[in-house]
């Protein structure tokens, strides 16, 4: 008797902890409940196209939009399509970020409302990521971090995320590119604090002023591609073997690994 209100006890407050972190029941989701948007400003990196028509042969619907050179108003466009289209989870991956294929279904079924992943930025030992955490780990030993901003090159979000930015800022479709297009400005860029916010950044800022939490799976390994592929290792100095794990510190905007 004892030994069976314990476990009931247990489950109950299992099940408590679950339902305050998930909003989302990973078994419902269908294939083709999701959409893969890949705004790309002029080609795709070979190792991404690989990886996303990977994704299209396992079922995944994938929308790569051509040519736009103000990505705010871009990303408002795919955006409003896919939810106008009646898709319930949307996943965003920049055309120039090499992923692993599998690692989009991870995020979908997280149970989360909205997860990124972190990269580097090109040429700068940094992370496009502002977590709440001053010390992170990247990698095997990784995890879920709950952050500030992140950037939107592989980004997993609901589509409640965009109705609370709607209900929160009291939003009105608005005509982009002379009356071509009537969407809501998710991704509208915003001064805040003295701060310029790029069209990732205001969205991530009006996503947790409508009381969404934002979280990033830093065990999810990305390559940021320019002149170089760069990823986390590169935050290392004088490696000569790309490590497993490594831990991020941010100290005055001061980055060290």
């Amino acid at each position: 008797m004892i030994i069976d209100y314990f476990i009931g006890l247990f489950q109950k407050l299992r099940s408590s902890k679950k339902s305050k972190l998930n909003t989302i029941s990973p078994k419902l989701i269908k294939l083709n409940s999701v959409v893969v948007l890949v705004p790309v400003a002029h080609s795709i990196e070979p190792s991404v196209d690989e990886a996303l028509r990977k994704l299209e042969s396992l079922g995944y619907t994938v929308r790569r939009k051509y040519g736009f050179s103000a990505i705010d108003q871009g990303r408002c466009v795919m955006a409003q399509e896919a939810l106008d289209d009646g898709f319930e989870h949307i996943v965003w991956i920049d055309a120039d970020v090499a992923f692993w294929p599998y690692d989009v279904e991870k995020i979908v079924k997280s149970g989360l409302q909205f997860v990124s992943a972190p990269y580097i930025v090109k040429g700068w030992p940094a992370l496009t990521t502002e977590f709440i955490d001053k010390k992170v780990i990247l990698g095997e030993k990784g995890g879920l971090y709950e952050v500030i901003y992140a950037a939107t090159g592989f980004m997993y979000t609901h589509r409640s995320v965009y109705d609370a930015i709607v209900t929160n800022e009291k939003m009105k479709r608005v005509k982009i590119w002379g009356g071509q297009y009537e969407v809501y400005p998710y991704f509208y860029p915003i001064l805040h604090k003295d701060e310029y916010l790029g069209e990732d950044f205001a969205f991530c800022h009006r996503l947790r002023n409508a009381g969404i939490k934002l979280y990033c799976d830093t065990r999810i390994k990305l390559s940021h591609i320019g002149k170089y592929s760069y990823s986390f290792g590169f935050l290392q100095s004088g490696v000569t073997q790309e490590p497993k794990s490594v831990t991020y510190t941010k100290i005055d905007n001061k980055t060290y690994s």
